[in-house]
């Protein structure tokens, strides 16, 4: 009879860690994202509450408080994201500005919706997991971070490593794809580290390969 066991290795090589851990990820209405974040034309206001609810975690609608804040932050703004959404530059300075009222995380994710193949999603798990991996302090990283915590992580580490690592991608599409994966993949490994005692199931000091 055979019995499933875990086997554990470790690769120095960030795309085996990618392939690997983005098959475990696992979010709801993950074909609503899909759908969405693909599309060549403008978004209009249906799409990106959509995409709002698919990253708020909570089906088809919004809490009144965040669809309050939602409608006055960003649906009122829908003709710049898409004015954005179309351009072929990323102008971080003026996106900081213009949507600086915007609580971090739904900020960082409409980055991403406005340049799917430039900024990567921000969450705790993905948080927690680049710490781990890092080998910095990871236990500590929920929702109750300082925004000005998370800036720091986002745009002074994490966005420049993510972007240094597509590089090796020449097209858009390959890009955003592959960005994709990467959150898919910290997501998951994220989510285990909370869930689960990791020094009971592996440890950084685990063989190397690759």
């Amino acid at each position: 009879m055979p019995y499933p066991i875990i086997q554990i290795a470790v690769s120095n090589i960030f795309r085996d860690f990618v392939t690997t851990w983005s098959k475990l990820y696992n979010y709801k209405n993950e074909h609503k994202y899909l759908k969405l974040i693909h599309k060549d034309k403008k978004l209009n206001k249906n799409d990106l509450y959509e995409l709002f609810c698919w990253k708020n975690g909570t089906g088809n609608k919004l809490s009144s408080n965040k669809l309050k804040s939602y409608n006055k932050k960003i649906a009122s703004k829908i003709l710049l994201i898409n004015k954005l959404r179309g351009s072929d530059k990323v102008d971080i300075d003026f996106m900081k500005t213009e949507f600086r009222d915007v609580s971090f995380v739904w900020r960082i994710f409409l980055f991403h919706i406005i340049k799917p193949s430039y900024f990567p999603i921000y969450d705790q798990n993905i948080h927690r997991a680049f710490n781990y991996i890092q080998q910095l302090t990871w236990e500590n990283i929920e929702t109750n971070l300082k925004s000005e915590i998370k800036e720091k992580f986002y745009f002074q580490e994490y966005l420049p490593l993510i972007l240094k690592e597509v590089e090796l991608f020449y097209d858009d599409k390959d890009k955003q794809a592959y960005i994709k994966k990467i959150d898919e993949a910290l997501f998951a490994l994220g989510r285990f580290l909370k869930i689960y005692d990791k020094h009971k199931v592996f440890s950084l000091h685990c063989h190397s390969s690759g």
